[in-house]
This record gives structure tokens, sequence and C-alpha cells, in this order.
């Protein structure tokens, strides 16, 4: 994940007055240009492109009209996978976390 920010970054926030070499401690400016569905969206993709085409349920629909098979065929597959379910983890910890604050506050 901290590759897909950097790329963002160093992509987009170029001419940012605040601009400097990425890091996390400058996360607060780097936000402005990478959100959670970017990550989560390339980390699909990657997926996408990286697993077994042949299973209807691996395969991305880009995969489908796109020719990148090739440019992403050695993606390490678990490193991709790994963050899928680490970016879902974190999701269901906030969800639980609205859970519990709504469940304390109709008591």
């Amino acid at each position: 994940m901290d590759i897909i920010c950097k790329e963002y970054w160093e992509k987009f926030g170029k001419d940012d007055i605040e601009y400097k070499p990425y890091s996390k401690a400058n996360m607060d400016t780097v936000v402005k240009y990478v959100n959670f569905e970017d990550i989560f969206h390339v980390v699909e993709l990657l997926s996408g492109y990286s697993l077994n085409s042949s299973l209807k349920q691996f395969t991305s629909a880009y995969k489908v009209f796109t020719q990148f098979k090739n440019l992403f065929s050695d993606i390490d597959r678990i490193s991709v996978i790994s963050s899928a379910r680490k970016i879902i983890d974190v999701i269901n910890n906030i969800v639980a976390g609205y859970s519990d604050q709504f469940v304390n506050k109709s008591v």
C-alpha cells in the first residue's frame, strides 16, 4: 500500500506547495492525492491481473478488454492478496466501531 501511495504522490503531488519526497511523515499532504478507493481499486486490478484467469471469479473485467497480463504477470500475488485482506480488516474494524457506538448510544 505504501508503494501505491508513493506512486500517486509522485504522479499527482509534484505541484503541491507542500511537496517533498514521499514519506509516511508527510501523509497529511499525501492523502489529498490518494484515498482508500484509489488504493483498493489498484489492489483489485493487480489481483485481477495476477491471479488465474481461467476462473471467472478471479478475473477482472478490465483484463477481458486489455492486454496488460504480461506486464503484470510477475507481481507477487501473495502480497496483493495480503494487502486486500488488510484493507478489508481495516474496513471491518471501522464498521465494528460504528456498530459499537450505535449499540452504546441506543442502550
